[in-house]
């Protein structure tokens, strides 16, 4: 922790502090096996007011990229350190080490609008380009043919020139046939998923109408890689919400407070845990940017969780107007798709195909799907 804090010095990343604010810092580590230095902004994010501005759909992205011939995937070197802080923003992202107490003077992990605030400044810096997508750090550069792509490639690389902002060569990828995508291998006309396990997450994604009654709008299910399976039964929670909030991302970072209903009541304290579970810890951290309030209730309340399946869930209720009940089962594959599909379908459904009592069949018929109209989307 000493050698960062240094590097961070050093390079005029964070400068000696005497603010009034005070964050804790801890390292976690990363998929190559080094360490990420992280500050512990929940006390700070708890009363940050929200920036709204929302992340593109990643399935969007990746449906957009999968066509093309070419592809070149460009990564910005530490991203959200390019940005700069301003002077009260700079008080506010003190942290303190046991050797050190400093404060940022570039935009840090964890902080609240850190995801809207970089997506917007990639936005306005590459607005006008076509053929170029960008989620976050990610910059993707697609077309059919050769000419177009070097031409568009000149732009985006010109554009960054302009504002300053510096690439991390070896994470880029030029003129590739296919590359690796926000989790997916896309290019030459496919977008294949990456990983294959057989168990995962699902999740629903509802909307109340005006008579308060909820509907299905959107759903998603992932499968857990082989290192997942063996995680514990809080990690798996843990990760469920976090693939559902990453999913759902942009109907749910517009600053809307989102209720989280869980059965399992230990995950109720993600917000305020402080323990030796790294993964947790960096998980907790990453969640940050979203206003949670975490509830525990009693999975036979939970009439969805029911009729997806008897498992480990999680609800999430977003006010207004949207909500989300996530469930975490133990499944293979075949069994969330058929979940997926009968979820779709609740209409359908009869006491002899789902296996439950006729009074439940009854409570299910309240579950109707219901397209989000465009203005509930936007808030």
């Amino acid at each position: 922790m000493r050698d960062e804090v240094e590097y961070l010095a050093r390079n005029g990343f964070a400068i000696a502090s005497q603010s009034p604010w005070s964050s804790p810092c801890i390292l976690v580590p990363k998929s190559d096996g080094s360490l990420r230095f992280c500050t512990d902004f929940r006390k700070v994010n708890s009363v940050t007011k929200a920036d709204s501005f929302p992340l593109p759909r990643v399935e969007d992205c990746v449906d957009r990229v999968g066509s093309s011939r070419y592809v070149t995937k460009l990564d910005l070197l530490k991203g959200y350190w390019q940005v700069p802080l301003t002077r009260r923003a700079s008080e506010i992202s003190a942290f303190v080490t046991p050797d050190a107490f400093m404060q940022y003077t570039v935009m840090a992990f964890g902080m609240r609008n850190a995801p809207a605030t970089f997506q917007r400044l990639m936005q306005t810096v590459l607005s006008g380009i076509e053929n170029c997508e960008v989620y976050l750090d990610d910059v993707v550069v697609y077309s059919m043919s050769w000419e177009d792509h070097l031409c568009t490639l000149n732009s985006v690389l010109k554009s960054l020139a302009e504002a300053s902002l510096t690439l991390n060569l070896s994470k880029c990828e030029f003129a590739k046939a296919v590359v690796t995508y926000l989790g997916k291998l896309v290019g030459q006309g496919q977008v294949k998923p990456v990983d294959a396990s057989a168990r995962g997450a699902g999740a629903v994604l509802m909307q109340a109408d005006d008579a308060g009654i909820e509907h299905p709008v959107s759903y998603f299910s992932k499968k857990f890689t082989k290192c997942q399976q063996n995680y514990s039964t809080i990690e798996k929670e843990a990760l469920a919400l976090l693939l559902a909030l990453q999913h759902f991302e942009v109907y749910l970072s517009s600053g809307n407070r989102i209720i989280v209903y869980t059965d399992h009541n230990p995950l109720t304290f993600l917000s305020r845990m402080s323990n030796s579970n790294q993964r947790l810890m960096r998980w907790a951290l990453i969640v940050q940017e979203f206003d949670l309030d975490i509830r525990y209730k009693k999975g036979p309340e939970n009439i969805v969780a029911d009729a997806l399946s008897r498992a480990f869930t999680v609800s999430l209720s977003l006010s207004p107007p949207i909500s989300l009940s996530l469930t975490l089962a133990a499944l293979d594959w075949n069994q969330l798709q058929e979940i997926a599909f009968r979820a779709g379908a609740f209409e359908s459904w009869k006491a002899e195909q789902c296996g439950r009592a006729c009074v439940g069949v009854e409570k299910l018929r309240r579950f109707r799907p219901l397209s989000p109209a465009p203005d509930d989307v936007g808030q």
